[in-house]
């Protein structure tokens, strides 16, 4: 179904383990906020974002490629 539509099935998965990082990270925040430790909720909030970029590296490398593509 996904090639159909012209997405690939990498770039879904991807885009799916960054929503689940997501998830856990704010969860995870809102929990520790909750207990009082507003330092840790930001530390938390700072490594989540980290793991995002980490984890979408090869999305903006495929987004480049195609620009790259189209401009040469």
């Amino acid at each position: 179904m996904l090639a159909d539509g012209g997405i690939d099935v990498s770039d879904f998965t991807i885009l799916l383990k960054v929503l689940g990082i997501c998830f856990v990270t704010e969860f995870t925040c809102d929990c520790v906020t909750e207990a009082g430790l507003l330092s840790l909720s930001t530390n938390i909030s700072f490594a989540g974002k980290i793991l995002v970029l980490m984890t979408a590296l090869p999305l903006f490398q495929h987004i480049l490629d195609v620009i790259v593509s189209l401009a040469g």
